[in-house]
């Protein structure tokens, strides 16, 4: 059946993946410092320009950085500059939902398929879906247990405070 499903899958998308590496890293420190530091004595005026200024320059930045990850994109691999690497990611494959269904049928697709359960809980908020709808697809994964190791003297001193 996994071959079977394959025909209804959609066209793959891809994203770009900027990561930084060591000298990425340190020119990231010195663009925090330069957008957060403001000396106490100026003025308000002056904090205004500086943060018109800064804004400006954020603003071409992340135009120049979105230019980048599209191009990437469009040439389909990764590549390293100085600063780092940009990876082109493939996305999660994606299904015709309606095709699937009609082709399985509707006890076989739920029995194959999983819930996004906060598009769910979204769902319900928004009052489209009546509350309770999403019990059966809860799972508990795991359970934590907190235990801590203590002498019987201690124990008993510790119920006894409670009591």
């Amino acid at each position: 059946m996994a071959t079977d499903i394959q025909e209804f899958q959609l066209p793959a998308e891809y994203y770009a993946r900027f990561t930084l590496n060591k000298k990425g890293k340190l020119l990231l420190l010195q663009e925090k410092e330069y957008f957060s530091y403001v000396p106490d004595f100026w003025s308000a005026r002056m904090e205004v320009a500086l943060y018109v200024e800064r804004n400006q320059r954020y603003k071409e930045l992340q135009t120049n950085y979105n230019r980048i990850m599209e191009l990437a994109k469009e040439l389909n691999r990764g590549f390293k500059i100085e600063e780092g690497s940009i990876s082109i990611i493939q996305k999660k494959a994606k299904y015709d939902e309606e095709g699937l269904l009609s082709y399985l049928g509707e006890r076989e697709f739920l029995n194959n398929v999983t819930v996004n359960m906060e598009k769910l809980n979204d769902l319900v908020k928004l009052g489209i879906l009546p509350k309770g709808i999403e019990k059966p697809f809860i799972q508990v994964k795991d359970i934590k247990v907190d235990l801590h190791v203590q002498s019987l003297d201690s124990e008993a001193k510790m119920y006894q405070a409670l009591m």
